[in-house]
């Protein structure tokens, strides 16, 4: 062998070299790769993760990873080197939507030519009327995810940073990528399903529990409406039973009572005649109508779309072996609002709940006496679901309050109407006749003791007055002419006529203030008009006015010959009135009449005084109420009893 033949060994090393660092960054990429797809059992944070991993591998910019939804349908789930906006036009583009059903007929990943060569492609094409330049789609490798033989999912991978296409190499990595991705997106689906499953039972349970709460068919219905939303998407719901061979509308969602021609306003009329007619579970949508399917009874459903709102119609027969009971009847505003069958299984299980649930009440209804025992066994049923723990504290919680209710001694109180009365009513009269002169006081107002009432004038006592006043004058001044002449004997004669002329004067002055008339006692004016006295003659003895004593008041309580027994005088009171009722007035028993007053036929009331102190004059004569007075303590329990122990009492005795 010479030289030239010889291999050189620089060469090959560099080779090797090369192979086993494309293998080791192969296998490093790989397990980063596992790592990402084992990292979330959600799909979304799992492709997140996934894609720039298995884009950077093949020097790919762009990714997106599409999960199959069924029909050729296809949702982006997470994606790389693109903005939300960007990736939300990406899945909603028919091209992309075709392009990911084409790579799910392929058996490995297929790139972009391939698609749009592709048949089936073509003829979507075609049927969109797409240009050349809108129907190229926007990825150059698509990779099928497929797990027990159907299609989960679809990788997408833009064109390679470097411009380059991809190798065989890259495809071959790639495929190997899918079969593993393929696994961890069909777990994630998996998890996801058996999540929404586990919801769904939990719901049917919280169903279940909420419509077997009560035994009166109403309630039932209207819970039925109201809970059906937690367990199916809907925007109305309605339940029509069978009643003497027809369908009526007995419930419906959002509304509390319904009308006798609920059906009429809902539109259902002819749609309830047609499912009774059916007599079976039924599905339409006014997308289906226009799409020219078959369905019985077209043209009424096509109406019933077209008048109202609701686009979409799920019919649930409420039966069980006696026969139909009625429809629970589910609309959406969306027409695809129950496009998806794969709740079938669920739908039969709510339908035949709620059937039991009905069917239980309309027995419950026909049981005699069913009103009476209705919350009995309402409250049998809370007391067995209750835990021991919780009975147990119900139970003591009951017997302390017996304990207090029938054992402790309580406050007792009886009640009567009440009317305010003045504690005293004194007249302002006259000592001698005279004119009224003037009057310093209304009826209605406030006075003191004391007070200025009026004044009287008295022509006789003037005159006494003016005639007591000249005998002194008289008698002072011959007294001072007798003692200037040292008349000693003369002095004291009119020194002893000046005294008694002052005592007349003492006694006339004493006469004009009689004729100063004042109050008493502190009150109020109760006679009306009294300013109009002015200018009038009175006599002696004679009442001018009369002034009510209000502080205190006096209170008349009527009481029953029943409640008359434990009141004693001094007993505290309390006193509401009209005038103030929100407030109260505290006093005491100052007097219990020792005689009640019958009426033929009633028993004797008592007539009992309290007397309240009143210092603002705020209760006034003739104000009515109603007092409560303290007539010792018993339990409450012989509170409530008493009346019914007395009457037995009474009744029954030897």
């Amino acid at each position: 062998m010479n030289d030239r033949t010889r291999p050189k060994q620089g060469s090959t090393r560099a080779a090797a070299s090369d192979v086993f660092a494309t293998v080791a960054t192969r296998a490093l990429e790989l397990e980063d790769i596992a790592l990402a797809l084992a990292s979330s059992e959600e799909i979304e944070p799992m492709a997140q993760a996934f894609l720039p991993i298995a884009a950077g591998a093949v020097r790919s910019s762009e990714a997106c990873l599409f999960v199959a939804e069924g029909e050729g349908s296809f949702r982006a789930v997470g994606h790389h080197g693109y903005s939300d906006e960007q990736i939300e036009a990406v899945e909603e583009s028919p091209v992309e939507q075709a392009a990911c059903a084409a790579a799910g007929e392929a058996e490995g990943p297929i790139a972009r030519d391939a698609i749009l060569a592709d048949e089936a492609y073509q003829a979507s094409r075609q049927e969109q009327e797409l240009e050349e330049a809108e129907a190229r789609p926007r990825f150059e490798l698509y990779a099928p995810l497929r797990a027990q033989e159907r299609l989960a999912a679809v990788l997408a991978l833009g064109r390679r940073s470097d411009g380059a296409d991809f190798s065989d190499e890259d495809v071959a990595f790639i495929e190997h990528v899918a079969s593993s991705a393929s696994l961890a997106v069909h777990r994630c689906i998996l998890a996801r399903q058996n999540a929404d499953q586990l919801r769904l039972l939990r719901e049917l349970a919280r169903f279940g529990r909420e419509i077997t709460s009560t035994l009166d068919l109403n309630r039932v219905l209207q819970t039925v409406v109201n809970t059906t939303e937690a367990v199916i998407e809907r925007d109305r719901a309605s339940v029509a039973l069978l009643e003497a061979g027809t369908l009526r509308i007995r419930a419906v969602s959002e509304k509390v009572t319904v009308e006798a021609n609920e059906a009429e306003v809902l539109g259902l009329t002819e749609v309830l005649a047609s499912l009774l007619r059916l007599k079976r579970e039924f599905r339409v949508a006014a997308d289906a109508l226009e799409a020219g399917e078959e369905v019985p009874d077209r043209d009424v459903f096509a109406r019933h779309f077209e008048e109202g709102e609701m686009q979409s119609l799920l019919a649930l027969p409420l039966q069980d072996e006696e026969g139909l009971l009625g429809f629970l009847l589910l609309e959406s505003r969306n027409p695809d609002g129950f496009a998806d069958r794969s709740d079938t299984e669920f739908l039969s299980i709510l339908g035949g709940m709620v059937s039991v649930a009905i069917r239980n009440a309309d027995l419950y209804r026909r049981v005699p006496m069913v009103g009476f025992l209705g919350p009995i066994a309402t409250s049998r049923r809370r007391w067995a679901a209750m835990s021991p723990g919780r009975r147990t504290a119900l139970a003591s919680a009951a017997a302390a309050a017996f304990v207090l209710l029938a054992l402790v001694p309580w406050p007792r109180q009886v009640a009567g109407p009440a009317v305010v009365r003045p504690s005293e009513l004194l007249s302002v009269t006259l000592a001698s006749p005279g004119v009224v002169r003037q009057v310093y006081v209304r009826g209605g107002e406030p006075v003191v003791e004391g007070a200025l009432v009026a004044t009287v004038r008295n022509r006789d006592a003037d005159a006494l007055l003016a005639s007591a006043e000249a005998n002194v004058a008289i008698a002072e001044r011959r007294a001072a002419e007798a003692s200037a002449r040292r008349d000693a004997a003369e002095s004291k004669r009119w020194a002893l006529a000046a005294r008694d002329a002052a005592a007349e004067l003492e006694y006339a002055r004493s006469t004009e203030q009689d004729l100063r008339l004042t109050a008493r006692v502190s009150g109020l004016v109760v006679t009306p008009r009294v300013e109009e006295r002015v200018g009038e003659h009175l006599d002696q003895g004679d009442a001018i006015c009369e002034i009510a004593r209000l502080d205190p008041v006096h209170v008349d309580v009527r009481l029953g010959e029943g409640d008359i027994g434990p009141i004693r005088e001094g007993a505290r009171t309390r006193l509401k009135v009209l005038a103030y009722p929100e407030r109260q007035f505290i006093g005491r028993v100052a007097r219990v009449a020792p005689e009640g007053e019958a009426e033929p036929g009633k028993s004797a009331t008592f007539l009992v005084s309290i007397e309240c102190p009143n210092p603002r004059l705020e209760l006034l004569s003739g104000m009515t109420g109603r007092a409560k007075i303290d007539a010792g303590s018993s339990p409450w329990l012989w509170n409530v009893l008493r009346p019914v122990v007395r009457a037995l009492r009474m009744n029954f005795w030897f």
